[in-house]
């Protein structure tokens, strides 16, 4: 079974820059696969806050990103942040509309709700 993220020698690279960028207060580019990588690393080791900044610094890059719109709506629903995902899934089915999959984008988000 092969991981549908990066090959594993890839992960420390990724987490070490990312982590080196936030103590440096510096900003650097990461696309929007690294960035769901990245934030995967933190959510294997159950830090649902640190993925979920991950993400949201990863959404203000690349703020048409449906999957990291999902990832933003799972790590909300993880850390029990209700009052947040209501504009979450608002803004998901916003960046389906203008790509003209809103039905898709609501049922996925129909069904983050229904996990939760």
């Amino acid at each position: 079974f092969k991981n549908k993220y990066m090959s594993e020698d890839k992960r420390p690279e990724l987490l070490i820059r990312y982590e080196q960028m936030i103590k440096d207060h510096a900003n650097y580019y990461f696309d929007a696969d690294d960035l769901e990588e990245i934030a995967y690393q933190y959510e294997i080791r159950d830090l649902y806050q640190k993925a979920l900044e991950v993400i949201e610094r990863g959404l203000s890059m690349h703020p048409g990103s449906m999957s990291l719109g999902i990832k933003r709506a799972k790590y909300l629903l993880c850390l029990d942040y209700t009052s947040r995902l209501g504009r979450c899934c608002f803004d998901l089915c916003r960046i389906e509309f203008y790509s003209s999959k809103w039905r898709t984008s609501y049922f996925i988000v129909e069904q983050l709700v229904v996990l939760r």
